[in-house]
């Protein structure tokens, strides 16, 4: 059950599945959200989510909006590198992510 909190506007989504051991695959749903500016022209902040995974995250900052998406990705994308060598990260067919 999500919260207020849990929720944002959804501006970028990708499924995946997450392979733990040959009996164990987990769907997961990536979701960033828009880039808002906290403070105007000193630093914005992106909204994240793992689904079935991490959940949401604090949100990921930047100096300004395209920034912060950037880092948003790129947070998701090392995250997804960083598991242990006996998880697989998938496609939803199936084919290795990485």
């Amino acid at each position: 059950m999500s919260t207020e909190q849990d929720d944002f506007q959804v501006s970028l989504e990708r499924r995946l599945k997450v392979q733990r051991n040959p009996d164990s695959i987990v769907d997961i749903i990536i979701q960033i959200g828009y880039p808002k500016w906290t403070e105007p022209d000193i630093e914005a902040r992106c909204p994240v989510a793992i689904r079935g995974d991490l959940g949401r995250v604090s949100d990921i900052a930047g100096i300004d909006p395209i920034d912060a998406m950037k880092n948003a990705l790129t947070f998701v994308e090392t995250y997804l590198k960083q598991k242990d060598s006996q998880t697989k990260v998938l496609w939803p067919d199936g084919e290795s992510y990485f």
